[in-house]
């Protein structure tokens, strides 16, 4: 494992969470963008081994920013200075100070990180090396990797050395270079960037709790019943293991941890779903989870569609490995030769 120093932010996050537990970083994934979601998760899945020395390290640093910024927000940072550096010395306040502060300001160039790495080199390759120096220096290090790469050696080599030598520069300028490329790339997409649509809408009530589906699934039928019939089409639901291959639905059971999770979802199933899944397993299991079925009695409907919602995040899972194939009502059948 690297060195604390040597870590990148996503890393220090995905070592903070796993530190935490289970149960607190999902609380804080609540508060994440799904993009950030997903980076931290990938690299939670690459960690391997972490000294105790560096997830104390990790956790100081944490607490320390979330101190120094309590500080900037109760007196500003001239008190936020002054009462860091008695509690740490000067040196170390200094460098959390500079932490914070780039977070609280924000990071003016980030719509450059979601952009096409090609159409930034198009956007960039006539600029001064001086101008691409200072957006590469405010992109992500994958990003301004990617566009780098894409430079003409020269620029290249000017590039790397003023952003090694770059030093302040005023808010003012970094606003009008941000207006300035908004604008540009703007009319470079011609305006015709897809950032919705009914398959955004799918992907993300398919994340959310059953209320919260529910609710906004009601409201569109509402408003608008084309618009609902097409995001519904598009989710995966309970009911839609119906449409499962039953090798594929084989592998979905028997990749559910829980067999609870079977009992509670199938209480809330009809009939023929309840038989699809019972052939589909040995019947020594299917008696097994009649009978549990029988003795559990009545439970709360939210209980049994949270169990819906963990073996539908199984397949999905199975689904994203290639290891099965999902099938969507009003989806059109994939055909396999």
């Amino acid at each position: 494992m690297k060195d604390k120093k040597e870590l990148k932010g996503v890393e220090k996050a995905a070592i903070l969470l796993v530190t935490l537990g289970a149960e607190r970083a999902a609380q804080i994934y609540k508060h994440l963008k799904e993009d950030e979601i997903e980076k931290v998760s990938i690299q939670i899945t690459q960690l391997k081994a972490v000294s105790p020395d560096v997830k104390l390290e990790v956790l100081r640093e944490v607490y320390n920013d979330i101190l120094a910024r309590e500080y900037v927000e109760q007196g500003g940072l001239d008190f936020a200075k002054s009462a860091l550096a008695n509690a740490m010395g000067e040196e170390r306040a200094k460098r959390i100070l500079e932490r914070v502060q780039r977070s609280l300001e924000g990071n003016p160039f980030e719509f450059l990180d979601k952009a096409d790495p090609e159409q930034l080199i198009m956007l960039l390759e006539n600029e001064h090396p001086q101008v691409i120096s200072l957006i590469l220096a405010n992109l992500s290090p994958e990003q301004a990797s990617a566009v780098l790469g894409g430079l003409p050696d020269q620029v290249r080599y000017e590039v790397i050395r003023r952003i090694a030598s770059m030093e302040s520069i005023t808010p003012d300028v970094l606003e009008l270079l941000r207006t300035s490329l908004q604008t540009r790339i703007s009319t470079m997409m011609g305006g015709t960037a897809k950032v919705g649509g009914p398959e955004l809408v799918a992907e993300i009530l398919n994340r959310v709790d059953s209320n919260v589906e529910k609710s906004v699934l009601e409201k569109l039928e509402k408003e608008d019943p084309e618009l609902a019939e097409q995001v519904k089409n598009l989710m995966f639901v309970f009911d839609d293991f119906m449409l499962l291959d039953d090798r594929d639905l084989q592998k979905v059971i028997r990749s559910v941890k829980d067999n609870r999770d079977l009992v509670l979802a199938l209480k809330g199933a009809t009939e023929e779903l309840k038989e699809k899944f019972f052939k589909n397993m040995s019947q020594r299991m299917a008696l097994m989870l009649k009978e549990d079925m029988e003795v559990m009695g009545r439970v709360p409907l939210r209980e049994v569609e949270a169990a819906q919602q963990r073996i539908i995040q199984v397949a999905k899972e199975l689904d994203e490995a290639g290891e099965i194939v999902l099938q969507r009502r009003g989806a059109e059948e994939e055909v396999f030769i």
